[in-house]
C-alpha cells in the first residue's frame, strides 16, 4: 500500500511480481488492475489513430474528406480544390490535354453539362414527357412533346445553374459537390448566371410559343 499516488505504471509493476492469492483469484484480477490495461490498450489505440490520420489536403482529399479550413473560409476550399488536383493529375488523352479550338470547346461543353446538371434535367424531362403521353389521350403530338421536353430540359437547366451559382461557397465545403464548376475555377460565378439566364429565357419562349397554354 504506500504513500505515493497509485499510477498505471506502479499497477503494471506490481502484478508483474506476481502478486498472491486471495481466495483463489489473484489480486491483480481486481478492478484497479483491469483499470491499469484498460487505460494502456487506449493509450496504444490513441497513438496508433494519430499516426494514421491523414495529415495533408491532398490525403484528406483523395480519401472524399473536406479539412476543417474549408469549412471556414474560402481559403480552405481552394486548398481542397488545389489538393484534389495535385492527387487527381488528368490521364493521357483526357480532354485538358487535348489543345486547339476543338479541345476548348470540349472543355466547355463539359462544364455546361455541370452546370445544367444534366443527368438531373434528363430526368425531369423524362417526367415532363410522360405527363404529356399521359395526357394525350389516343394520339400523341410527338412534334409538341419534343418540344415540351426541350423546353423542360432547358427550365431545369437554368435552375439548376442558379443553384449552383447560389450555392458556391457551400459546394466547396463538401466532399460530393468541391468538383462542381464552381469550387473548381472552371467557370466564374458570372458566367454561370449569365448560362441559367439564356437558357431559363430560351425554355420559357420556347414553352411559351410552341405549346398551348396548359401545356
Amino acid at each position: 500500500a504506500g504513500t505515493g499516488a497509485w499510477s498505471p505504471a506502479t499497477a503494471h509493476a506490481w502484478r508483474g511480481a506476481q502478486p498472491p492469492t486471495f481466495g483463489g483469484t489473484s489480486i491483480a484480477s481486481r478492478p484497479w488492475a483491469r483499470a491499469s490495461r484498460r487505460a494502456e490498450s487506449s493509450s496504444t489505440s490513441s497513438s496508433t489513430a494519430g499516426a494514421s490520420m491523414p495529415t495533408t489536403v491532398a490525403q484528406r482529399a483523395r480519401m472524399g474528406l473536406s479539412p476543417a479550413a474549408a469549412a471556414n473560409s474560402t481559403a480552405g476550399a481552394a486548398a481542397v480544390a488545389a489538393g484534389i488536383a495535385a492527387s487527381s493529375p488528368a490521364a493521357p488523352g483526357s480532354i485538358a490535354q487535348k489543345s486547339g479550338a476543338v479541345g476548348a470547346a470540349l472543355c466547355q461543353l463539359r462544364v455546361y453539362q455541370d452546370l445544367s446538371k444534366f443527368k438531373l434535367s434528363v430526368f425531369v424531362v423524362s417526367t415532363a414527357a410522360t405527363g404529356y403521353a399521359l395526357g394525350s389521350g389516343e394520339r400523341v403530338d410527338w412534334r409538341e412533346m419534343g418540344v415540351v421536353s426541350v423546353g423542360t430540359f432547358l427550365c431545369s437547366a437554368s435552375a439548376n445553374a442558379f443553384n449552383q451559382a447560389f450555392e458556391k461557397m457551400n459546394d466547396g465545403k463538401m466532399a460530393r459537390t468541391m468538383r462542381r464548376p464552381l469550387p473548381t475555377g472552371r467557370c466564374s460565378r458570372t458566367h454561370a448566371v449569365l448560362f441559367g439566364v439564356a437558357c431559363g429565357i430560351g425554355g420559357d419562349v420556347v414553352l411559351k410559343n410552341q405549346t398551348k397554354a396548359l401545356t
